[in-house]
């Protein structure tokens, strides 16, 4: 069964740790706050001082991308199972996209990745978080959509990763 906990941000000092988030719901719902980001990227690129702390939400714009076809919900169980990975990716990822990228909104938005607690049936080893980022301190990154990975879509034969990614130096 699937519950609802919203969880609010009252103070940016506290995280917030959903027990669950309602994945088929539309309602927009806190799922942990950002951190800053702005230090995984070279100051020359466009968009990073925007990875900054603020709330991320899951919300009816994500919602509608995981529910909108039998491909995107048939993660929906993984993703649940995963929850704690899910908070992790966002606030502290192990491996993220080089670039950040600009939005055809103008929006920008990057991609946070962690190897996952449950890879389940499906071997999917790593989740892969894409964060809208808010433009300004005023309001909120947004969750654009999550989706496994596995390993050997990351990681070459000899174990380096491919191209577009880069681990997180913490």
């Amino acid at each position: 069964m699937r519950g609802s906990e919203e969880a609010k941000v009252v103070d940016p000092e506290v995280k917030p740790k959903p027990k669950t988030i309602d994945f088929e719901s539309d309602k927009e719902q806190v799922v942990t706050n950002f951190g800053n980001q702005t230090n995984y990227y070279p100051d020359t690129e466009s968009g990073r001082e925007y990875a900054i702390d603020l709330p991320v939400v899951y919300n009816a714009f994500a919602a509608k991308h995981l529910k909108g076809d039998e491909m995107h919900s048939k993660r929906l169980p993984w993703i649940e199972q995963n929850l704690a990975d899910l908070v992790r990716a966002i606030e502290s990822p192990e491996i993220i996209e080089n670039k950040v990228r600009q939005r055809k909104n103008g929006h920008y938005s990057l991609t946070n990745i962690v190897r996952v607690t449950n890879p389940g049936n499906e071997g999917w080893d790593y989740m892969v978080v894409a964060i809208s980022l808010a433009k300004g301190r005023s309001g909120f990154h947004q969750i654009t959509t999550i989706h496994p990975k596995r390993y050997k879509e990351l990681f070459k034969k000899d174990g380096s990763l491919r191209g577009i990614y880069i681990k997180v130096k913490k």
